[in-house]
């Protein structure tokens, strides 16, 4: 499956854990990607691409929020029902993008 091609303005993502993502991000290749995922996933990858990710990912749909305990310094963002897009500011840099389910 291959998902629209997006171009990408302001901070790049420094980092991906999870290749699904990378792929999906750099290639508009979704596999490893749940197809019903793909074009929220594919929203979420631009809006932490862009100059401000948490401004953007602020609104309620995204149910942005920081990660606790072994997770501390961590975000997250609702991908659908467990399914979370999860990664780490550093500096202006996002890092470490992951595809997860939390619930499993």
């Amino acid at each position: 499956m291959v998902c629209r091609q997006t171009v990408h303005y302001g901070i790049a993502i420094g980092s991906f854990g999870s290749r699904a993502l990378e792929r999906l991000h750099s290639r508009y290749d979704a596999r490893g990607v749940n197809p019903a995922h793909v074009r929220r996933l594919d929203a979420i990858l631009d809006l932490l691409d862009g100059p401000n990710p948490l401004a953007e990912l602020a609104a309620p749909a995204f149910r942005l929020h920081r990660l606790q305990g072994k997770r501390a310094g961590e975000w997250s963002v609702k991908v659908s029902h467990g399914w979370r897009v999860t990664f780490r500011l550093e500096g202006e840099d996002v890092r470490g993008v992951r595809y997860e389910n939390y619930h499993h």
